[in-house]
């Protein structure tokens, strides 16, 4: 069975995180509900989009262990919402990710733990 994730303008899928890997990116379980039946989609890989949070290894390992432990206190364990344009070059889906209200991305530069970026 095919799921199209993309969306358009601000259509919202709502994920269950289950891993946070660094400070842009995560791991999360998806479900659709399709004529009745749930079905889900397991351990896909998303990229904040327009953001970039420091690496966990090399000179900025400190930062990017703190942008981390940060995002997962925001999102860890949490159903958000995300809008999912698109993927990029690694296979993840590149998102924009909300909280409630809170868009997580934006966020996440106006504490200091990633900054803007296009890709």
């Amino acid at each position: 069975m095919y799921v199209n994730m993309y969306v358009s303008n601000d259509e919202r899928v709502t994920v269950n995180v289950t891993r946070v890997i660094d400070g842009d990116t995560f791991v999360a379980d998806v479900s659709f509900n399709v004529l009745g039946n749930v079905f889900v989609l397991k351990e896909q890989h998303f990229r904040m989009e327009g953001i970039n949070a420091p690496e966990r290894k090399g000179e900025t390992k400190e930062l990017g262990e703190a942008s981390r432990a940060f995002l997962e206190s925001v999102i860890g364990g949490k159903s958000v919402d995300v809008v999912v344009p698109s993927k990029e070059k690694y296979g993840r889906w590149l998102a924009t990710v909300y909280l409630g209200d809170l868009d997580v991305n934006g966020y996440m530069v106006q504490q200091g733990y990633a900054v803007f970026r296009e890709y």
